[in-house]
């Protein structure tokens, strides 16, 4: 069995900890439930999504084997994907991709606060929910759980269209709800 260890010392951790937040919960909904291994910009891409929120991080981290991966253990001490053979097939993730050059709306710099001092996690909040129109909302929990303390991110919005954050090696797609 092919599987991909990532231990909590190698600096992808919190990162993929942090896209495992928008994998599906749902047991109806099993292609989504684990991680696509892809290859990417820079080496490999994890993508993983729930259907309204997408995160795809990119690494120089080399992995032999592409395709749907189950989360075998995530412990304090690390993670543990296996390559599913049961021929799992995800989504194409890149049909719903936005296009940023032709996005409206472009704000660079959000950094997603820690509490620390500097900007908290309430003022990344509401710079997002600024950049949306009245007609939709955003799941203030989900940001919460996906984004780490202290990094920055170029923010992208398009009317009540998707949101995309993106910074160097991470994007997370979040789409809006209807008020």
């Amino acid at each position: 069995m092919e599987t991909i260890q990532i231990s909590r010392i190698e600096t992808i951790h919190a990162d993929l900890k942090a896209i495992l937040a928008c994998r599906s919960k749902d047991q109806s909904r099993v292609n989504i439930q684990g991680v696509l291994v892809d290859k990417g910009n820079l080496e490999t891409r994890f993508v993983t999504t729930d259907g309204f929120t997408m995160a795809i991080l990119e690494t120089e981290r080399e992995t032999d084997v592409m395709g749907y991966y189950t989360v075998l253990a995530e412990t304090k001490d690390g993670i543990t994907l296996a390559l599913d053979t049961e021929g799992m097939t995800f989504p194409d993730y890149k049909q719903v991709l936005p296009d940023y050059s032709t996005m409206k709306q472009k704000k660079e710099g959000v950094t997603c606060g820690n509490g620390k001092g500097g900007e908290s996690f309430s003022y990344f909040a509401t710079t997002v929910i600024r950049m949306l129109p009245d007609s939709v909302t955003v799941n203030l929990d989900l940001l919460k759980r996906v984004f780490i303390p202290g990094q920055t991110y170029t923010v992208f919005a398009d009317g009540p269209g998707p949101l995309a954050f993106v910074n160097c090696t991470k994007t997370f797609i979040l789409m809006p709800m209807r008020a």
